[in-house]
């Protein structure tokens, strides 16, 4: 049996993961799409088309996430490999679409007109230093955020991937037991000693007569 964190199974894993990822897709996918419907139609195409891009990836992720929890619940390797699948190739577009993100908030372009809006929002108070630091302090965390969160996404991918590979070992001994039990119970008419090669009945050679 397969274990992650030193003693923790994987199966119990994967359906930790399967449910968290289900909650936590839903949530940002809508998250995206009600982020896209208040920017309204002054936002950028670029960003638009990462919002909504990233919307729907998670809300993939959702409906694979529930794949994977009937799988680990029932033990079936289809599912869960469907699932493990979906979770790697997720991993590398939310990689994909989080380095987009962060090359957009450090263009020179998008830096210009944060400041702007920022100060037209209150001229009073929001000043020039203010907003950038809080444009500052909201990239690194962002971009903190999104590095912890992509490492812990990788050891999911892992974990789960793991109790695919234990699904299979298990299948692959299961037909191996099944296997011998079927040549156990074969019955052979030479296996009995009195059949077997070499060993002629008696009613073949009957004794001669007197």
């Amino acid at each position: 049996m397969y274990t992650f964190c030193c003693c923790l199974p994987v199966r119990f894993g994967a359906f930790a993961l399967s449910a968290l990822t289900a909650v936590v897709s839903v949530m940002i996918s809508v998250g995206m799409f009600v982020a896209l419907k208040k920017q309204g139609s002054g936002i950028p195409a670029a960003e638009k088309a990462v919002l909504i891009v990233a919307g729907i990836v998670w809300g993939v992720l959702f409906l694979f996430s529930v794949f994977g929890f009937v799988g680990t619940v029932s033990a079936r390797r289809t599912f869960v490999l469907v699932y493990s699948r979906m979770l790697w190739i997720h991993w590398f577009l939310s990689t994909f679409v989080g380095s987009i993100l962060i090359w957009n908030l450090c263009r020179k372009s998008f830096h210009t007109s944060y400041l702007a809006q920022c100060e037209a929002e209150d001229p009073t108070n929001n000043t020039t230093a203010v907003c950038e630091h809080g444009l500052q302090v909201g990239r690194g965390v962002f971009i903190a955020i999104f590095v912890v969160f992509q490492l812990i996404t990788l050891y999911a991918c892992v974990i789960v991937s793991r109790y695919v590979k234990q699904l299979q070992e298990e299948q692959d001994h299961k037909a191996i037991r099944k296997m011998e039990n079927t040549l156990a119970n074969m019955s052979y008419a030479y296996t009995n000693q009195a059949n077997s090669f070499g060993t002629t009945p008696q009613s073949a050679n009957p004794a001669p007569r007197r």
